[in-house]
């Protein structure tokens, strides 16, 4: 009696005799390098920062890559018929869509009419009509804030700013870049070069965090001082990258300030370009501190900054004391 061929052992044994000059080794060593060399901070162009969804984009995005080798892998190696000649895959002849053929509404964020920008778990993107729009509470703020802004600036997960670019990561932000955001912050880097190992606690008061911050290496401080924002008692502080810095011998080639909650440091304020400011304003709302951050490049023109301090001192915050003093904060950056 002929015994039946095992179609496992055949297959297995088919493979290892074509697969193995053959498989694209290349492509999978490539595809490690990509996937160990792609900057997955966020950065002013944070990668933007939608947090809750961070950890299952990179997942999502390493076994895409993983994907699209094995499918190569099988579309490349040629097919024996069942006469013992091999077929190696015809071109497809499908005419790939030229660019203008590219709907814009998918690659280009809309315009957003005044009104909400973040609920406590997601924000909008795109392109700001000038008017008043507002962060509800939980999203890197403890109470609803607002602000009003001028035409020409952009918003993308939970940040605004003018001379940005919505949905790209960059460690070279463009030197008139105008940039507003707000954070919780629950450590600071000692380090601003060296910071993958000299993250210390925030404490829990405006005046601990400023404190920190002035001494933290990388960057030129001023000294804290009293302002209200909003009605709230707040600390500021500017922080200056030298114009001569060179960031290429710090970690991961950037500079880096602080991570998100909970030492998170996926996440948080980095990249700052030599020259620029940060305009730190550390806010107590009832108990808990939170930061609005200004910045701006070098080139930023007078014109720029006052829009920018004209934002800043056009905060509120909900449920401000009775009697606020000076609505709004009033930085010079």
């Amino acid at each position: 009696m002929t015994t039946r061929p095992d179609p496992d052992r055949s297959i297995s044994a088919w493979l290892d005799d074509e697969a193995a000059e053959r498989a694209p080794e290349r492509l999978l060593a490539a595809t490690r390098s990509r996937i160990e060399s792609t900057n997955q901070r966020r950065a002013l162009r944070p990668a933007w920062r939608l947090q809750a969804m961070n950890n299952r984009i990179r997942l999502g995005g390493a076994l895409a890559a993983i994907a699209v080798v094995v499918v190569l892998g099988v579309l490349l190696i040629p097919r024996p018929t069942s006469s013992g000649v091999t077929q190696t895959p015809k071109p497809s002849t499908t005419a790939s869509p030229s660019p203008a053929s590219i709907p814009t509404s998918a690659v280009s964020p809309g315009v957003i009419p005044p009104g909400r920008l973040c609920t406590g778990t997601d924000c909008v993107s795109g392109t700001l009509e000038a008017g008043t729009y507002s962060f509800d509470a939980g999203f890197s703020t403890p109470a609803n804030l607002s602000f009003t802004v001028p035409a020409g600036w952009l918003t993308d997960a939970g940040f605004v700013g003018k001379n940005i670019q919505i949905g790209s990561v960059t460690l070279d932000p463009a030197p008139n870049q105008l940039f507003l955001g707000t954070f919780f912050v629950t450590d600071v880097f000692t380090d601003a070069c060296h910071w993958s190992s000299t993250m210390v606690s925030a404490g829990t008061t405006v005046d601990q965090l400023t404190n920190l911050l002035a001494t933290q290496k990388g960057r030129v401080a001023t000294t804290p001082t009293s302002i209200t924002v909003g009605g709230f008692p707040a600390k500021q502080i500017e922080l200056t990258v030298p114009a001569s810095s060179d960031t290429s011998s710090c970690d991961r080639g950037l500079l880096d300030f602080w991570p998100d909650p909970g030492g998170d440091s996926t996440g948080g304020l980095c990249c700052a370009g030599p020259g620029s400011t940060d305009v730190v304003d550390a806010i107590d709302v009832a108990g808990r501190t939170f930061v609005v951050v200004a910045r701006h490049g070098p080139a930023a023109t007078p014109a720029d900054l006052a829009e920018l301090n004209a934002v800043l001192a056009s905060i509120k915050i909900a449920g401000s004391p009775a009697s606020p003093g000076p609505s709004g904060a009033s930085p010079s950056p």
